[in-house]
């Protein structure tokens, strides 16, 4: 079962990449807290976007955090950020880029199908031409159209040549 974290974090961050930026905030945040007497949401205000801000500030409220209490917060912002270290990663290798919607409906796939919400890591490769390859947990699976025309290419051409 997912903790308030996890399901929080799953609200806003669906990428990798997402993922590594925001972990770059918290690291940000977390230098400036014992840098500053500058309270803690007028920090957030200058280093995360409004939307962010609000999914950390609800975090916090929901892991009943003093906001005033730099230790506290501290030790959340780490949890946070291991939290988000170890959530595993879909790495899809498409041939187009995909949309928003694309990420968010593998990913609830993903949930539906094992009771888990990845990061997704998405690179585009034209020459796949359609389809896609899967990693994730060590496991990799290629169910492009490159493949497929790959593994269909010699019996096309020994037919072609029976009729040279």
């Amino acid at each position: 079962m997912a903790t308030t974290i996890e399901s929080i974090l799953d609200d806003f961050i669906q990428t990798k990449q997402e993922a590594v930026v925001f972990i770059g905030q918290l690291d940000e945040l977390l230098d400036a807290i014992f840098a500053t007497t500058v309270p803690f949401v007028s920090l957030c205000e200058k280093k995360i976007s409004v939307i962010r801000k609000e999914k950390l500030l609800a975090i916090l409220e929901a892991e009943k955090v003093n906001i005033t209490e730099k230790n506290t917060i501290a030790q959340c912002l780490t949890r946070i950020k291991q939290v988000l270290s170890q959530k595993p990663v879909l790495e899809l290798i498409l041939a187009f880029e995909p949309k928003q919607e694309t990420v968010s409906k593998i990913r609830q796939w993903c949930y539906q199908q094992y009771k888990m919400v990845p990061l997704v890591s998405i690179s585009s490769d034209p020459t796949l031409l359609g389809g896609c390859i899967l990693r994730i947990d060590g496991h990799y699976k290629d169910y492009s159209v490159k493949k497929i025309f790959q593994e269909k290419q010699q019996p096309i051409f020994d037919t072609l040549s029976a009729y040279a």
